[in-house]
């Protein structure tokens, strides 16, 4: 027996639904990775201006002590 043509239909919109759920949800976590991104760049941005400040620090302290 050959399914009818609702039944295939069926089918065919059950798995549009799990599509769309997979996504929603590929969404959410490309949304979470976003933020995390910018919390570790703010946090190397920050690394980066301590470091700097040390490393002029050092130079001044550097040509003070007759380098």
């Amino acid at each position: 027996m050959t399914e009818s043509v609702e039944i295939k239909l069926a089918r065919i919109e059950e798995k549009q639904d799990q599509i769309l759920r997979r996504l929603e949800n590929g969404d959410a976590n490309f949304k979470e990775f976003e933020k995390r991104i910018a919390k570790l760049e703010q946090q190397v941005y920050a690394v980066m201006l301590v470091g700097g400040g040390a490393w002029l620090v050092f130079l001044s302290w550097y040509r003070m002590n007759g380098g």
